[in-house]
């Protein structure tokens, strides 16, 4: 059997994109992702030449840089990554920059350890420290929120030769501490720097801070792709799951077929689109939902959780 890895448009900003064309498809070998992702990206650059953000699901920044997130880079996208338990928290170490990468978050490295690793203790199981309980939602939201003032933040996009150029925070904007020595720095980075993204600092590079609204609403996105495929798949649409619709043998064949396939996919996206956009529509009516509901939403959600990590944890909080 085979697999099919597809890109596909969507609008990050407004989350509404009445066109999600597929503009690039990979047939390969189940699980066989290394060379798909980048396949699929290049596809998609001879659709738009303008660099846009690539958000994808866990399995590609797992990757080897030099298979995926180098490519990235070197065509001027940002990414969107999610991590497993054992990538989350402190992840590279720049000294010479003062400078920690957190979460695929650049930061000035006086970040406290509890900043630093909080979520790899969640996504792990492990209880917060300060109080030997498991994090609850609000701590979770309050330690988020924290980060947000020792993050040293991109300028600009990264270059072809995988230079990039960062702007640390304002000094007085936080107080930090020297792992070290255990004491307040005397001085504090400032300014703007460049630096050449190494393999480690690429494979987990991402645009936006992990957790926030902007980095939610982007991989928020990712659910196009899901049901892109489902579309593509399902008898009412394409019917590529359909082998009867795909009856000869042969690799080439299946490319051909599939080939066309999408072909009228995007053509039928394109006319509901139009449809779309010339169809006047009510303002949908925003849900009310507390913080709470927000947080347990996110943080439990089955997307960031394998069912068996999901029933220990609540297995935990029930104990506790």
């Amino acid at each position: 059997g085979h697999e099919l890895e597809t890109a596909i448009t969507a609008d990050l900003a407004n989350g509404n994109c009445a066109f999600g064309l597929i503009t690039g498809a990979v047939i390969h070998r189940p699980g066989r992702i290394t060379n798909g992702g980048r396949e699929a990206l290049k596809q998609h650059m001879k659709f738009s030449p303008k660099a846009g953000t690539v958000v994808t699901d866990r399995a590609y920044n797992s990757l080897k840089p030099d298979n995926f997130q180098e490519h990235i880079c070197r065509a001027g996208y940002w990414a969107t990554f999610d991590y497993p338990a054992t990538q989350r928290g402190l992840q590279v170490f720049l000294p010479d920059y003062k400078a920690i990468q957190v979460d695929g978050t650049m930061y000035v490295e006086y970040m406290p350890e509890q900043l630093r690793n909080f979520t790899k203790r969640w996504f792990s199981k492990i209880p917060n420290p300060d109080t030997g309980k498991p994090y609850t939602y609000k701590e979770l939201r309050t330690l988020l929120a924290k980060r947000a003032a020792y993050e040293i933040k991109p300028h600009g996009r990264p270059n072809a030769n995988l230079s990039q150029r960062f702007t640390y925070p304002e000094p007085t904007s936080y107080t930090g501490v020297d792992a070290a020595t255990g004491r307040v720095p005397k001085r504090k980075p400032k300014g703007r720097f460049s630096l050449t993204l190494t393999p480690a600092l690429l494979k987990n590079m991402q645009h936006h801070a992990w957790g926030s609204a902007r980095w939610r609403r982007e991989m928020g996105q990712r659910n196009h792709v899901e049901n892109s495929n489902k579309m593509i798949k399902e008898s009412g649409g394409t019917d590529l799951g359909n082998g009867e619709k795909r009856p000869s043998r042969g690799f080439a064949y299946q490319n051909l077929a599939i080939a066309l396939g999408i072909f009228g996919e995007n053509i039928r996206r394109i006319v509901n689109g139009i449809k779309k956009v010339c169809t006047p529509t009510k303002p949908a009516t925003a849900e009310s939902r507390s913080e709470e509901e927000l947080d347990k939403q996110f943080w439990d959600s089955r997307y960031r959780f394998p069912g068996s990590i999901r029933r220990k944890l609540s297995k935990a909080r029930s104990s506790g």
